[in-house]
């Protein structure tokens, strides 16, 4: 008894392979973020969610930079949120806080949507790579 060929498998991965779909992620990621590369301190990006992140994330970064700790409360909202116990606080985010900490808050900000707009690519690749080969499992 003869196993059946698939009509399409897909190819084993190469280093070849691995650096040909990366490098095409990464093109598109700097393709589609290349107004983020824009690193000039007077540019801050605007829109609806940024300002709100970047606005506890600034915070948190002056507050941590002149006294050395982590603040629990945010005194500038409002009456008053928590920092760290908030559903919308991206505080405690690793993708955020250590470019802001590292960067600042205006470039910091750019470096992580960059960071982001790359692990979207590499995720991407990741169910590609897992999806094709069970719809193709399947196929008569």
């Amino acid at each position: 008894m003869s196993t059946h060929r698939l009509r399409y498998q897909l190819q084993p991965l190469t280093l070849l392979n691995i650096l040909l779909e990366f490098g095409f992620i990464f093109l598109a990621a700097f393709f589609f973020a290349r107004h983020a590369l824009d690193f000039s301190p007077d540019i801050m990006w605007g829109g609806r969610d940024y300002p709100s992140a970047m606005h506890q994330t600034s915070f948190l970064y002056q507050v941590f930079r002149e006294s050395g700790s982590i603040t629990l409360w945010n005194p500038f909202i409002g009456w008053g949120e928590p920092m760290i116990e908030n559903l919308a606080s991206q505080a405690l985010s690793p993708l955020l806080i250590y470019p802001v900490f590292w960067f600042g808050p205006v470039q910091g900000g750019k470096v992580a949507l960059i960071i982001a707009i790359l692990m979207m690519g590499w995720g991407g690749w990741l169910i590609g790579r897992g999806v094709a080969g069970w719809v193709y499992m399947f196929t008569p």
